[in-house]
């Protein structure tokens, strides 16, 4: 007779995501300039960076449509985020000057 102990419980969350709207359709960590960050994307077109020290959201934008996927992309020159949105269109959000490409 063999007694099986049940499984742990799953931990606390480190982290909470709750100033988005809609729900949230992508995610992405990225380790930038010693900072770690999670991109977000929304069902409701949010897109925003979270800085995982403060636990906060330090940079936010909003698309028109909803947003399938986001990405990082560094350079010696800039700081960029790539979103994806629903209709299929690519957008590259340039982070220090706030505005697309």
């Amino acid at each position: 007779f063999c007694v099986m102990a049940s499984p742990p419980p799953p931990p606390d969350p480190f982290f909470t995501l709750r100033p988005h709207t809609g729900t949230i359709t992508c995610v992405q960590y990225v380790y930038i300039d010693d900072k770690s960050l999670i991109l977000s994307g929304t069902s409701s077109g949010e897109l925003a960076i979270w800085d995982l020290a403060l636990k906060r959201q330090c940079w936010t934008q909003k698309c028109q449509n909803d947003l399938l996927s986001v990405a990082c992309t560094i350079s010696i020159e800039k700081k960029s985020v790539l979103s994806l949105q629903k209709g299929g269109e690519v957008k590259i959000w340039d982070i220090e000057k706030n505005e697309v490409d």
